[in-house]
């Protein structure tokens, strides 16, 4: 799966799709939603977990002793 702006360069998902066949090379946008928003859902997404106190890290991949609630509320 590509996205960002490699994925907007036909040369270089060409040259890519060569490297990797028989897989295919798929484009974010066509599997999920517009690449070009997925830092925007990403960190919407962890504020969503914030908010709702739950854990927004992965300690297997991260390293971190345990879940932990990433960033804080401060009211206005």
């Amino acid at each position: 799966m590509i996205s960002g702006g490699g994925a907007k360069n036909p040369a270089l998902v060409e040259r890519l799709a060569a490297k990797v066949q028989p897989r295919p090379v798929v484009l974010f946008d066509h599997v999920f939603f517009d690449g070009e928003a997925k830092e925007a859902v990403a960190f919407a997404f962890l504020g969503h977990q914030t908010v709702f106190g739950r854990p927004g890290n992965l300690p297997a991949a991260t390293g971190a002793r345990g879940p932990r609630i990433l960033g804080h509320i401060t009211p206005a």
